[in-house]
């Protein structure tokens, strides 16, 4: 298995030692396994208690920062890839991947919902995509282009999304964001489970 983040549309290995080495991975098309993402590391698991020891060891080298409404924000999208394998009765081997995807943010989860549910996609204007709400967030700079960056790739999912369910279009943008890149290769699409604010001043979410 391996745990990568997409963090600003770079790729980085998450159970990599070496820093150097983990950061700045590519997505590629295999003939054999499909997508994948040369460089990144595959540990092998037998049980599901090592699944879960590796995806928090990933989990713990996430990016985060704080913000106005969350003091651990997910600055990137974590990625968990599964690589499954089955000896057969007859001999034979079956193999199968698996795809866990945790989204960076929750700015454009209800934008992105709505614009699956209505089959269309979700355009947005690319200087306000991040800041939608930075009078609640209160990004500087760097977590302002965060937002923006995460909002582009949401943008990029939805825009999949209403490809693959819409029944006319010719072309999916799967090359539109390393997020849809990598997910190319899996049956589309997860659950969004967005956790949502109770206080009445931000019921917009």
């Amino acid at each position: 298995m391996s745990v990568v983040e997409i963090y600003c549309e770079r790729i980085r290995d998450l159970l990599s030692d070496s820093p150097e080495q983990g950061e700045g991975l590519a997505v590629q098309q295999d003939r054999v396994r499909g997508i994948v993402i040369p460089g990144a590391c595959e540990l092998p698991v037998r049980s599901e208690g090592e699944v879960m020891r590796i995806i928090r060891l990933g989990l713990a080298r996430r990016m985060v920062a704080a913000t106005g409404m969350n003091a651990v924000s997910s600055r990137s999208h974590c990625v968990v890839l599964l690589r499954l394998r089955q000896a057969l009765e007859d001999g034979c081997m079956l193999h199968s991947k698996l795809c866990l995807v945790d989204l960076a943010g929750a700015r454009m989860l209800a934008a992105t919902r709505r614009a699956v549910v209505s089959k269309r996609p979700l355009k947005l204007n690319a200087c306000r995509a991040g800041s939608e709400r930075q009078d609640r967030t209160h990004a500087d700079s760097l977590t302002l282009d965060e937002g923006r960056m995460i909002n582009k790739s949401l943008s990029a999912v939805s825009n999949v999304v209403c490809a693959l369910t819409d029944g006319r279009s010719a072309h999916i943008p799967y090359r539109d964001s390393k997020l849809t890149r990598v997910l190319q290769a899996h049956s589309l699409f997860a659950l969004l489970a967005p956790c949502c604010s109770t206080f009445l001043s931000r019921l917009t979410q």
